[in-house]
């Protein structure tokens, strides 16, 4: 779900030339695009995660399990956002075209 997030927010930015865009106040498309790349490589890492794989503390799991959720409700709220910023861009196209 985290990459698909990251290529659907890529994908705004490219089709849309949209990298200095605000996605939210004080914070563009490409910053935040920018801090998702840092927050896979650092919590979402392939080694990382085979660590937490071979992992037997019952404390660490379940503090990464927490993360994992924060993470994951962090992405529908992106997601959302990505939306209501394709949802903007539609809506000026269609009163440019009529």
């Amino acid at each position: 779900m985290f990459l698909k997030v990251q290529d659907m927010l890529s994908d705004y930015i490219l089709s849309h030339d949209a990298i200095d865009q605000p996605i939210m106040p004080g914070v563009s498309c490409g910053e935040y695009l920018h801090e998702m790349k840092k927050e896979f490589s650092k919590n979402l890492s392939k080694n990382l995660l085979l660590k937490i794989r071979r992992c037997n503390n019952r404390r660490v799991i379940n503090k990464i399990n927490s993360m994992l959720n924060e993470q994951g409700n962090k992405l529908i709220k992106t997601r959302e956002l990505i939306t209501q910023l394709q949802k903007k861009s539609s809506d000026n196209s269609e009163l440019c075209a009529g």
